[in-house]
């Protein structure tokens, strides 16, 4: 019996809570929500990273609006936000998606 409770335990710790979490952060933060927002909320345990691609010589605003140029890695929460060029949330993905966006 004392097994079955501690598998059940762990399998909440495992599988529901990281989802509870990023459900959290998708109501928190709605798209457009600044970057330095997100950094005060978090304080000094993250850190606002640029990505690895550039935009071009010239971006058009439009570009500069839809392109991922920072991101946020929020591990406790399952979570990897996604900034534009002005630091504006574009999206929010499970950590374990991210590796799609590259």
């Amino acid at each position: 019996m004392v097994l079955l409770v501690v598998m059940a335990g762990r399998a909440w710790v495992m599988l529901v809570q990281p989802e509870i979490n990023f459900r959290k952060v998708v109501k928190k933060y709605p798209v457009g929500t600044p970057a330095g927002t997100i950094l005060k909320d978090y304080g000094a345990n993250v850190e606002l990273l640029r990505s690895g691609s550039e935009l071009g010589p010239e971006p058009t605003e439009e570009e500069k609006k839809r392109y991922i140029v920072y991101y946020l890695d929020l591990p406790r929460d399952n979570a990897h936000l996604v900034f534009n060029y002005y630091q504006e949330l574009l999206r929010i993905v499970r950590a374990s998606d991210a590796s799609k966006l590259q």
